[in-house]
């Protein structure tokens, strides 16, 4: 199990971040469990956030 309490440097999102991150659980569903976390800063997660968001719907969109 992975430990959210951990304090890592942010990996960002088109590449490092300054600011200190957490390990979060991403919006993802990668078979490959260790896929589907990240090391972001929360700025950087809810923006992660967002763009799984758009890919779920426009993924969700197309099977109408």
């Amino acid at each position: 199990m992975k430990d959210e309490s951990e304090t890592v440097c942010c990996q960002g999102v088109d590449g490092p971040c300054a600011e200190p991150a957490k390990l979060r659980r991403q919006n993802t569903s990668y078979n490959d469990e260790e896929r589907n976390w990240v090391k972001m800063c929360d700025g950087c997660f809810e923006h992660n956030q967002k763009h799984w968001a758009d890919m779920w719907a426009d993924l969700n969109g197309g099977r109408l």
